[in-house]
C-alpha cells in the first residue's frame, strides 16, 4: 500500500520536496504522532505530522523559526527523552548547523519549535561544514550527551557535543588522534554538491561506546570511537583493508576489539 501524503490534506497541501531531499522521520511518543521532515521546493524545512485526528498535517519550519533557507539537502534528527522532544538538525548559511527543536512537538507542554546555531551556540566556534557535508548522530542516554558529526571546511571529521550541562563544543577527530582525513569533497551539482564520504554513527550498547565510521582517502573504512563513560577521549582504528589500529593512534577504550 502506498499513501501520497504530501497532498492528502486538500484544505492543506504540503511544498513539494526538493529533487534529493533527505528524509527524516520517528514517532513522538510524548505527542503521539508519527514525524517527517523534508527540504522543500522553496529550500525550507517542512514537517508533515500525523495523529488519528486530524490525519496529516503540514509545517514550515524554517518560516517558523526565522532561520536562512537550508543549505543542500542534508537533515538529520530524533526523538530523545532529555527534556527537549524532536530535535532536528540541518545545515544552514553559511554552511552553520541550525538546530531545530521543541518541547514534547504538538502535545502537551508544547511551546513551539525554537531554532540555535549550534556552530556559534557557547562560544564554541566550530567552523562551518563542507559544501554537501553529510550530517550524522545521536543521543547518549549513558553519557547524557548529544552529538552531531560533520565534514568541516578544512575537511576534518568534526563533533558538536552538547554536554549534560547543556553546553556546546566542539571537537576535531581527524588530524589529532592519528584519523586519516574523510574522502575528499567533489561537486555532484551545482545544487547540492555531494561530499567523497558518508558518514555512520550510533552508540553501540553491547561495549558502551560511541561509534562513527566514515571513508578515509584511502578508501578504507575508519572507526573512531569513545567511551561512554568518557564522551570527549576518541580513538581511531581502520576497518576495511587493513584491520589493525594505525601507527600512532590511540589504542581503543577496555574491552573493545578490532
Amino acid at each position: 500500500m502506498n499513501v501520497l501524503i504530501t497532498n492528502s490534506h486538500p484544505a492543506q497541501p504540503a511544498t513539494p520536496a526538493f529533487p534529493g531531499s533527505k528524509l527524516v522521520g520517528f514517532i513522538d511518543s510524548c505527542a503521539q504522532t508519527d514525524n517527517v521532515f523534508y527540504v522543500g521546493t522553496d529550500h525550507h524545512v517542512h514537517l508533515m505530522t500525523w495523529a488519528p485526528a486530524p490525519g496529516w498535517t503540514t509545517e514550515d519550519l524554517t518560516g517558523l523559526t526565522g532561520t536562512g533557507n537550508v543549505l543542500g539537502t542534508m537533515l538529520m534528527g530524533s526523538y530523545q527523552g532529555r527534556g527537549r522532544g524532536s530535535v532536528l538538525y540541518r545545515i544552514g548559511q553559511p554552511r552553520a548547523r541550525a538546530l531545530a527543536w521543541s518541547n514534547c512537538s504538538n502535545g502537551p507542554g508544547f511551546d513551539g519549535w525554537h531554532n540555535q546555531d549550534v556552530n556559534n551556540a557557547n562560544s564554541n566556534g566550530a567552523p562551518n561544514a563542507a559544501a554537501g557535508s553529510p550530517l550524522a548522530g545521536f543521543y547518549d542516554s549513558a553519557a547524557g550527551s548529544d552529538a552531531v558529526f560533520y565534514i568541516d571546511s578544512s575537511g576534518d571529521l568534526r563533533e558538536l557535543y552538547l554536554s549534560p550541562q547543556w553546553i556546546w563544543s566542539n571537537i576535531q577527530l581527524t588530524g589529532t588522534i592519528g584519523a586519516p582525513s574523510p574522502l575528499g569533497t567533489a561537486r555532484s551539482d551545482a545544487a547540492d554538491p555531494g561530499t567523497g564520504s558518508a558518514l555512520a554513527a550510533h552508540v553501540n550498547t553491547l561495549t558502551g561506546t560511541e561509534e562513527v565510521f566514515y571513508l578515509g582517502s584511502n578508501n578504507n573504512v575508519f572507526l573512531v570511537t569513545a567511551s561512554s563513560a568518557t564522551p570527549t577521549i576518541w580513538w581511531n582504528g581502520a576497518l576495511a583493508g587493513a584491520l589493525n589500529v594505525q601507527a600512532g593512534a590511540r589504542r581503543p577504550p577496555p574491552g573493545v576489539h578490532w
